[in-house]
């Protein structure tokens, strides 16, 4: 039987090189690993090294298991992203070549933030993670994938969870709960959110209960290496092509995305085009990067009245927004000429997240799949920081 990672071997002993790609969220992005915890409290005004994240312990661990190959790493971790936006973003800020070879091995971690943040079903999840691996290997067909989790609950607790282990177990990829592990170390220490615990308990694996510290990611790296280091072994013969071995799909529908942003769309009235905060290259493990961010092109900022209008190809239309930390969207759009729609966002409806990030969400779904024209106008007195348009085929 071969290995799910007999082609990462392969590369990293016969053509000694490497690319390793890391998808996810602020665990993966690993900016926590950076904060000074001592005696339970977080300490101000130092910093330690962005090396303790999980992302760079992975791949200093290959790289000094394999110290002869030429190993690059591509970091797309993004705060506050969830598998929608990972599949959006998957082509412009992970799978290229655009100063990295495009990578041979990818790790996804999308569950807690699919879990605490995703609006979306379990069975949209499902699609969305399924979408990710098809579309991983449309663009590269002989690249390994590893799932990650790191949501503290078991999978039986959480629906969103499991449907990350049934897509790793449906196309046969590692599955690694590094979450599990951590959680159990940090009942041990009696360790609980600053905001909940009582004065003797301390903050020792994670800086906030959620993203783990320089000690956490440690925990991680121990699990990761638990997984991987026996799958590192070769049965023989050439690479695999694992597009052309993929079981029957498992979910109802499968998404090819497309990002659309500022130079595909005509912009009249007030606006700026800005490269932050959405925007950095994204590519090499960034010591000095505190923040990546979803896109490698100009956001838009859309002023009142002002209207922008793009074709797309698809059943389904979103938007990627940039949210400040006062929160008042209102937009209306029309689609091919027909009724204008609304769509708002208020304080109220973003809850905890009034704080400067992202967010995709859905404006319309159920087109018939084909080509549309789409007209979006700032119906708000303030400007509205437009990311991209978002379409599934």
């Amino acid at each position: 039987m071969n290995s799910p990672l007999q082609n990462t071997y392969k590369l990293l002993t016969q053509k000694n090189k490497l690319t390793i790609g890391y998808l996810g969220g602020s665990i993966t992005l690993g900016g926590s690993c950076k904060i000074i915890l001592r005696n339970g409290e977080r300490i101000e005004g130092e910093e330690g090294t962005i090396a303790n994240s999980y992302v760079n312990r992975t791949t200093a661990w290959f790289r000094q298991k394999f110290p002869k190959a030429d190993i690059q790493t591509v970091n797309a971790g993004v705060s506050d992203t969830h598998s929608q936006l990972g599949l959006y973003r998957l082509e412009k800020t992970l799978m290229n070549n655009n100063g990295h070879d495009i990578p041979d091995l990818v790790f996804i971690e999308f569950t807690s933030n699919d879990w605490v943040y995703g609006e979306h079903s379990a069975d949209i999840v499902q699609s969305e993670v399924e979408s990710l691996v098809i579309n991983i290997r449309k663009i590269n067909p002989f690249a390994d994938i590893v799932i990650v989790a790191t949501n503290t609950m078991d999978v039986t607790n959480l629906p969103k969870k499991q449907v990350h282990k049934n897509i790793a177990d449906h196309y046969g990829l590692p599955f690694i709960d590094v979450g599990i592990a951590l959680q159990r170390l940090k009942n041990t220490d009696s360790e609980s959110a600053p905001t909940e615990r009582a004065e003797t308990k301390t903050l020792k694996y994670s800086v906030d209960n959620l993203h783990p510290s320089a000690l956490g990611y440690k925990v991680y790296l121990d699990e990761i290496v638990k997984v991987l280091e026996p799958l590192l072994t070769d049965n023989g013969g050439a690479l695999i092509n694992r597009a052309q071995n993929h079981p029957a799909v498992l979910s109802q529908e499968l998404y090819t995305p497309k990002m659309l942003t500022a130079n595909d769309m005509k912009i009249e009235g007030e606006f700026e085009l800005s490269n932050s905060p959405m925007c950095v290259d994204l590519y090499g493990t960034n010591f000095d990067e505190k923040y990546n961010h979803p896109l490698t092109d100009n956001y838009i900022k859309l002023g009142q009245n002002a209207t922008l209008t793009t074709k797309f190809n698809g059943s389904i239309l979103g938007i990627l927004l940039g949210m400040q930390r006062k929160i008042d969207v209102n937009l209306e759009f029309q689609i091919d000429s027909g009724e204008w729609h609304k769509f708002e966002i208020n304080d109220e409806k973003m809850g905890f997240q009034r704080y400067p990030h992202t967010e995709a969400y859905f404006l319309k779904a159920g087109l018939s799949n084909e080509s549309h024209t789409v007209t979006l106008k700032n119906a708000n007195e303030n400007p509205v920081h437009i990311g991209a348009l978002l379409a599934q085929i």
